[in-house]
């Protein structure tokens, strides 16, 4: 029995000693939570915030940086690199072009000759391309004036490419309109015109074009209607007759016609004063003067009073100011044509991609050579200002610029015109958007021509009212076609490479960059958004009750079967 007691007497003091010591760990252990919670709190508010100051001051960097400073540095570097100076990538590029230039003559053969001069339909055959390699040599004139300009003049050599020609040759022999009695006759209608010689006029041109047997035809060789040219009897005696009214006593070749008495191989087109960019990077290669003057020689109209039609505007297509075309796809792309006697706009037609580069596609639009009576603005181009229903869309009359000769430059088998008279005019006439579309694909950061082609169409002026023999038998007057002409470069691989490296390479590891800043920012933001929600969380009295109350439900629950144990054990 004592023993007994004994046990028990031991059994309620390790129960004691249990309870004693359960609702001790449980205070500390309640302590302890309550010290680490406060802690972690604090942790996490201190991370969230630092880690969300940190990252909203990354996003904004790599935001502001990426997006904005860094394309303004690169814009600043492109600008600067794109000066017209000697020793840079630019001046190199210039003086010597990477691309090759290639022009394609293809001929009118005119199939019908003699159903012609009785009042038939004439019927055209093309002959060609004749392929020619041209090569180009700029000669300084005056490297660099105070206004940041310099002046040059650029020497052409043409090459015929026989493999690219096959199976034709230089001495193809083709059936053209005869462009030495054509330009006699109205050369002769204009000088008779309201002059007190006009009967003596007209008796000496009807006994010269007698006399010399001048055909409204002629068969030549295309190396002489190009090139050479050849010597004129009529046109040697009538020059000798009438002085420099005849600018030349042969026919010096189409490619050659703006230059009377020269060869056309290794001239020039005079001298050109351009902005080397030094002043303003936008105005690079913007031609100031051609031939010592802003303005051509009053070939056009003047009739806004400020001789605008007269004024050259734009580059010479080859080069352009770094970032020209900008975001704007409604702006015109102005250009200087020699050939043409003017300048004429381009605009922005679509995107096109070459060697994985994009390009903008720039064309020109029929307005740009519409007629008169379709845009009022060409009134200055046409001949005859009192009748611009004379002046038909997609030509444009070259006579004030080719002393006299009656030459009407065109888009190719009239392309673009909205008079199908001049198509319906001869057999053979096709035109084609895909081979007669002049186009300009341009790189829009550096301005670099990737893709290019100028396509025109020599066409001579034929009035059935010419008072001489040979065309009294036309059934109508004509824009009879000569040839068309298609100068054309490509960017190859390599320079496409070296542009991608130079230029897009750049821009790629910038954007990446700029993304990849903006995205650490971004990461680390959420990061410590998430962090510092959960610290308000933690912190707040709700959630520490929640936590007390199941640490005080625990210490009670113990409390109550340590009661029990002792009562089982009395």
């Amino acid at each position: 029995m004592a023993k007994d007691n004994l046990n028990i007497q031991h059994g309620l003091l390790f129960t004691k000693h249990k309870v004693i010591l359960e609702n001790l760990q449980m205070e500390q252990v309640i302590y302890k939570f309550e010290e680490h919670k406060i802690m972690g709190c604090c942790t996490l508010k201190c991370g969230g915030i630092t880690s969300m100051v940190l990252g909203i001051a990354i996003l904004l960097a790599g935001s502001i940086g990426g997006f904005v400073g860094f394309p303004a540095l690169f814009k600043s570097e492109v600008r600067k690199q794109a000066v017209l100076e000697n020793g840079t990538d630019t001046w190199a590029a210039w003086m010597e072009p990477p691309v090759g230039i290639y022009q394609n003559f293809t001929f009118f053969n005119v199939l019908n000759p003699d159903e012609v001069l009785s009042g038939g339909k004439p019927s055209l055959s093309e002959v060609g391309p004749f392929v020619y390699r041209q090569d180009r040599k700029k000669i300084i004139v005056n490297a660099e004036t105070p206004d940041g300009t310099i002046i040059y003049k650029e020497i052409k050599y043409w090459f015929f490419d026989a493999e690219k020609s096959a199976p034709l040759k230089e001495d193809t022999v083709v059936t053209i309109i005869n462009p030495v009695l054509t330009g006699v006759a109205a050369k002769m209608t204009e000088i008779q015109t309201g002059s007190l010689f006009d009967g003596f006029v007209k008796f000496i041109a009807t006994a010269f074009l007698t006399q010399y047997n001048e055909g409204l035809f002629t068969r030549r060789t295309v190396r002489e209607l190009l090139f050479d040219g050849f010597e004129s009897a009529m046109l040697r005696d009538l020059r000798g007759l009438l002085g420099k009214i005849v600018p030349s006593s042969r026919f010096n070749g189409f490619v050659n016609e703006k230059k009377p008495g020269k060869k056309a191989n290794g001239t020039d087109d005079g001298n050109f004063e351009i902005e080397t960019g030094k002043n303003n990077p936008d105005n690079l290669g913007l031609i100031r003067s051609w031939q010592n003057s802003p303005y051509l020689d009053n070939y056009w109209h003047n009739l806004d009073g400020q001789n605008s039609c007269n004024k050259i505007n734009g580059t010479d297509g080859s080069i352009f100011g770094p970032f020209t075309i900008g975001t704007d796809k409604t702006q015109r792309l102005y250009v200087f044509s020699t050939d043409l006697c003017r300048s004429l706009y381009l605009t922005y037609n679509s995107d096109i991609t070459h060697f994985g580069i994009k390009t903008r596609r720039y064309t020109s639009p029929q307005a740009a050579l519409a007629s008169p009576v379709d845009n009022p603005e060409n009134l200055c181009f046409c001949h005859d200002i009192d009748h611009p229903e004379l002046c038909h869309g997609a030509t444009l009359g070259l006579e004030s610029c080719q002393f006299g000769a009656p030459v009407v430059m065109s888009t190719p088998h009239f392309y673009t015109t909205t008079s199908s008279e001049l198509r319906s005019d001869f057999d053979g006439i096709n035109p084609s958007r895909e081979l007669h579309e002049t186009y300009l694909d341009l790189d829009p950061i550096v301005s670099v021509p990737l893709k290019a082609r100028k396509r025109i169409q020599i066409n001579l002026r034929v009035k059935k009212s010419y008072p001489f023999p040979s065309f009294q038998g036309l059934k109508k007057d004509y824009y009879f076609p000569v040839l068309w002409v298609e100068e054309g470069a490509d960017i190859d691989q390599a320079t496409a490479d070296l542009l991608k490296a130079q230029v897009y390479a750049v821009i790629y590891a910038l954007d990446i960059t700029g993304w990849a800043i903006t995205s650490i920012g971004m990461i680390l933001t959420l990061a410590g958004l998430l962090l510092t929600v959960q610290a308000f969380k933690v912190s707040s009295s709700d959630n520490y009750s929640n936590w007390r109350i199941i640490l005080e439900e625990q210490l009670i629950w113990n409390r109550k079967i340590s009661f029990l144990f002792i009562l089982f054990c009395l």
